[in-house]
Parts: structure tokens; C-alpha cells; sequence
């Protein structure tokens, strides 16, 4: 895993161009809640759109951060510039027997990414995505099922162009057998982002192994 780059969240602004995936490791929500919001207000400042895949309490915090950035996700100009979806809801659309159908996956998300294109009135708007459906899938024990949707996703993006972001949280990696499961997350990733309490350390000699000892030990 040491050969696996560590970004700094403000290095990757959301460029549908490159169709990067992204993973954020995170020890707090708010330090989520506001690095998505800059995401997310990132791409909407530069003329796109921010489409969100998020639990309920992630979804109202990154708008009230939004808001803050002075972009109103609830006012009428933003009806065609911002769209948030119920993760679990979500899930519902294209789970069989609790994991991810893919033809079930790629109608819903070709039918979603459709009404964002038609509403933003783009041929190819810049989309911020952000999901937490893989980590929904992980928190319930379905970690296979999470790592088919981030492939699923993989798939997804040869047909649209977009950056999506998705997250998990360092509670769910303290075990030893853990180490083999972060690997397996970031490698169906184009770049990584660890959790908050990396960067604060400031040691470029640290691996993402060493944070999540440092999980573990919490």
C-alpha cells in the first residue's frame, strides 16, 4: 500500500475530463461534510453541477456548509445545479439479494445522470459526485457487495464523464484483516485521500498502513 499516493484534499478539483475516482478516509464528519462541500461549490463555481449519493445528516451538513460558500442549494437556481439522493434509498434501486445488480446499476444511473444533463441544460457538464452507497454496503457487513459497486462505478464512468468521490470511515478498519480490505478499496480508485489526522501529522515518510494502526489504537 506504501506505493498508493496520498492527496491532499485541495489538490483535486472535481475535472470530469480525467474521470477521477476518489476515496476519502475520514476520522470526523465534519471535516467530510466541509472538504465535499468544497468539492462540490468547486464545481458548481466553475459552471457544473454537484450530484450527491449521501446519508440524510451528510446531505444537511454539506448544504448548510454549501450555503455558507454562498451557494443556496435550496433556492430555484439551484434546481438545475444541485441534486442529493438518500444513499439507503438509493441502494434500494438496484440491489438483489444485498448486492449490486449491474444492469439494474447502470439503468438507474444512466436514467439519473440523463436528468442532470437535461437540467443543467449541458452537453457535458463538469459533475461533482459524491457517494456514500459503498459505505452504507461496508457498515452493514456487505464489504464484497461494496467493493462490486465501486467497480460498478468504474464501468459507469466509461460512458459519462465525471470525478466522484466516495468515503468511509476509519471506524470500520481496526482490525489486522483490515489491512488487505483498505488495499482492495484503494485499488479500484484513481486516488486516495486519507483521513484528516494524516495530513496533520505532516510525515511524507507515513503509509497509509501506519494510519490505520493508528485507527486501530483509538
Amino acid at each position: 500500500m506504501s506505493s498508493i499516493n496520498h492527496v491532499p484534499v485541495e489538490s483535486l478539483p472535481p475535472d470530469p475530463n480525467s474521470r477521477m475516482h476518489l476515496v476519502q478516509f475520514y476520522s470526523d464528519d465534519a471535516f467530510l461534510m466541509d472538504t465535499v462541500a468544497q468539492f462540490v461549490a468547486s464545481a458548481i463555481a466553475e459552471g457544473g453541477v454537484g450530484v450527491l449519493f449521501a446519508t440524510s445528516d451528510h446531505l444537511t451538513g454539506i448544504a448548510d456548509r454549501l450555503v455558507a460558500r454562498g451557494v443556496n442549494v435550496n433556492s430555484p437556481q439551484m434546481s438545475n445545479r444541485y441534486f442529493a439522493f438518500d444513499a439507503g434509498k438509493t441502494l434500494t434501486k438496484f440491489l438483489i439479494d444485498n448486492a449490486p445488480d449491474a444492469m439494474l446499476f447502470h439503468e438507474y444511473m444512466t436514467a439519473t445522470f440523463e436528468q442532470v444533463k437535461v437540467a443543467s441544460g449541458m452537453k457535458h457538464p463538469r459533475i461533482a459526485a459524491f457517494g456514500e452507497m459503498v459505505s452504507n454496503l461496508w457498515g452493514d457487513g456487505l464489504k464484497e457487495a461494496a467493493l462490486d459497486l465501486e467497480n460498478l462505478w468504474n464501468d459507469f464512468s466509461k460512458k459519462y464523464a465525471f470525478a466522484l468521490r466516495c468515503a468511509y470511515p476509519a471506524r470500520f478498519f481496526r482490525s489486522e484483516d483490515d489491512r488487505d480490505a483498505i488495499t482492495r478499496i484503494c485499488h479500484t480508485h484513481s486516488h486516495v485521500i486519507p483521513s484528516e489526522t494524516f495530513f496533520s501529522r505532516g510525515d511524507e515518510s507515513d503509509t497509509l498502513h501506519d494510519e490505520v494502526n493508528r485507527w486501530r489504537s483509538a
